[in-house]
């Protein structure tokens, strides 16, 4: 398991048994040093990487979660006003016509 926070390793963890895992996951949460907190997108990134094997048989996969910025009210807001005014105009053209 890994955690990259703002480009760097937080967390790199193996577990080498089920129990191993269990006593790591058991109750608890991650601190993780996020510094002091802005307004700014955090940039976190968490990967899970999963081998089991019991005599020929094998599994596994592979569990990646990006965290991706959502846009301010703003910005959706100017989008909308922006979208709101090629409509209008087009509108408008088409109505003047040729």
């Amino acid at each position: 398991m890994r955690i990259d926070l703002e480009g760097s390793t937080a967390l790199d963890q193996t577990f080498d048994s089920l129990a191993a895992a269990l006593a790591f996951f058991d109750d608890s949460t991650l601190a993780l040093a996020l510094g002091p907190m802005t307004s700014d997108p955090l940039d976190l990134e968490v990967s899970f990487s999963l081998l089991a094997s019991t005599g020929l048989a094998h599994f596994g996969f592979d569990w990646v979660v990006a965290a991706v910025s959502v846009p301010e009210p703003r910005s959706l807001a100017l989008l909308a006003l922006a979208i709101g005014t090629i409509v209008r105009r087009r509108a408008l053209s088409a109505r003047a016509g040729p």
